[in-house]
């Protein structure tokens, strides 16, 4: 499954050409049919790999985005006007999903363990604990509105933790891609990466959130 290749090409049903996603035929500009969501990484023509080239993502997204956009099938036949609602749903679906490296993560692994779930709670040994200790320094920090300088301190630290983190998943999954001995010892070990993420990933959106305010 896990592959630097390009995903595979669909075929349209129309003009028979292949496709760059199945959402949409640029030879003979038709929108598909489809009737289940198609996979992420297919929708991009992208490979199944946790590295992706994001410029290349924005382009493709861009260019899906306009031409699936609803307004333009507004006087279409039933069909169409509903398939560009569901498939501009997906579209935004996938693109959310793949921009950012968590999110990423998640999706790949869950195509990677064909529905087999692993431990979504679990954490390394001492790591509740110290998540406690951070969110009662930041609660501290946020209480005292003029400390504005310790709170960005705060920020960058978790955002270098974050950014440590996915470098790690990064080298797990190009392990994956090299050998897949120990298959589900080396997905796990990500799934473990991925619960301390999510912790992390929420200090930054309870500061995202105080600055809104």
């Amino acid at each position: 499954m896990i592959s630097k290749q390009p995903a595979s090409h669909p075929v349209c049903v129309g003009c028979q050409v292949t496709m760059a996603s199945p959402l949409f035929c640029f030879s003979c500009n038709s929108i598909q049919r489809l009737n289940a969501q198609p996979n992420f990484f297919e929708m991009f023509s992208l490979p199944y790999t946790y590295e992706l080239d994001l410029k290349q993502l924005e382009e493709r997204y861009e260019q899906l985005v306009i031409e699936l956009h609803p307004d333009f099938y507004a006087h279409s036949t039933g069909i169409d006007k509903r398939q560009s609602q569901e498939s501009s749903a997906w579209l935004n679906q996938a693109y959310t999903a793949l921009k950012e490296p968590l999110s990423r993560a998640e999706y790949l692994l869950e195509l990677l363990t064909h529905g087999k779930k692993f431990d979504q709670r679990r954490l390394p040994d001492g790591f509740l604990e110290e998540v406690f200790v951070l969110q009662e320094s930041l609660e501290d920090l946020l209480e005292d509105a003029g400390d504005a300088a310790s709170v960005e301190r705060f920020r960058l630290d978790i955002v270098q933790r974050l950014e440590q983190l996915q470098t790690q998943i990064s080298e797990q999954f190009s392990q994956i891609e090299q050998d897949t001995a120990d298959w589900d010892e080396s997905l796990e070990a990500i799934q473990l990466n991925l619960n301390v993420g999510r912790y992390l990933q929420r200090l930054l959106d309870r500061i995202s959130r105080s600055q809104q305010t």
